[in-house]
């Protein structure tokens, strides 16, 4: 198990218990069925993940008041406030960590698909061919993006930190299909986004790279590194257009293979 899913468990799991053993064991409040549902209330999360925590304090915290007044002991405020205390706790807690369960679930099935990005790719590279051609009968060009979205804080080792690196390719492959919508072509490649943008030319990348990262940033907390290649300024094939594309987005500290990439990195970083 990840270990921020096994730690907010486990604070799940310590909350739970060590305020049970208060409520049961201690002189002043009396341990009746408001204090065993603010004990185990929140078990509804584990038992359906469906359940919002929204409606299940909705539902709870009524719940604790009505059976400490029904209750044959005294109803008195303080027996109130602990109850709802532990049970709001709980909660909380119980929800973080069922929401990380969701979250890496979903993560670890989009890393699953990888004959999917494989088909992508394979589709990716039938385009830039036919744009090619395209673009050489009519003496236009085209640009290769190869975008890598970051998160702040610098790179971290272990799955679970792929886990959210492949989340990040993935938002940011639904932000630039949203951006430029069907003029474009793009596939998620595991750690990059690749995108043919025909009938552009360097001129046009700037402008284009800054829209994508203020959405990227904006919507997500994350930075993008983007390389770009210009057919047929920076080469003629699809396999070295996304190689240089590559290159330029690896080098973007450093002087760029050519001076095209070098004007894109410079307006990139702007």
């Amino acid at each position: 198990m990840f270990p921020i899913l096994r730690r907010h468990w486990a604070l799940w799991a310590a909350w739970t218990v060590v305020a049970s053993i208060l409520l049961f064991a201690n002189p002043w409040i009396p341990f009746g069925w408001p204090e065993l549902l603010a004990c185990i209330g929140s078990l509804v999360l584990s038992a359906d993940r469906r359940t919002r925590r929204e409606s299940l304090l909705a539902v709870g915290l009524p719940a604790i008041g009505l059976l400490a007044v029904v209750d044959a002991h005294d109803a008195t405020v303080w027996r109130l406030v602990a109850d709802w205390s532990v049970f709001l706790g709980a909660v909380l807690l119980g929800a973080r960590a069922v929401d990380d369960q969701h979250e890496l679930e979903e993560l670890a099935g989009h890393l699953a698909l990888g004959p999917e990005a494989e088909a992508a790719r394979r589709a990716l590279m039938e385009a830039i061919h036919s744009e090619i051609a395209r673009a050489r009968r009519h003496d236009r060009s085209l640009l290769v993006l190869s975008l890598a979205p970051m998160r702040r804080g610098g790179v971290d080792e272990g799955l679970q930190a792929k886990l959210l690196a492949a989340r990040g390719v993935r938002e940011t492959a639904m932000i630039v299909r949203e951006e430029l919508h069907r003029y474009a072509t793009v596939a998620e490649t595991g750690e990059r986004v690749l995108c043919l943008v025909p009938e552009a030319d360097l001129d046009a990348a700037p402008a284009l790279l800054e829209r994508l990262s203020k959405r990227v940033e904006a919507a997500h907390g994350l930075v993008l590194e983007a390389g770009v290649a210009v057919f047929p300024g920076d080469a003629l094939a699809a396999e070295d257009l996304i190689a240089f594309a590559d290159d330029a987005r690896e080098q973007s500290a450093g002087p760029r293979p050519s001076a095209a990439g070098a004007a894109i990195a410079g307006d990139a970083s702007d």
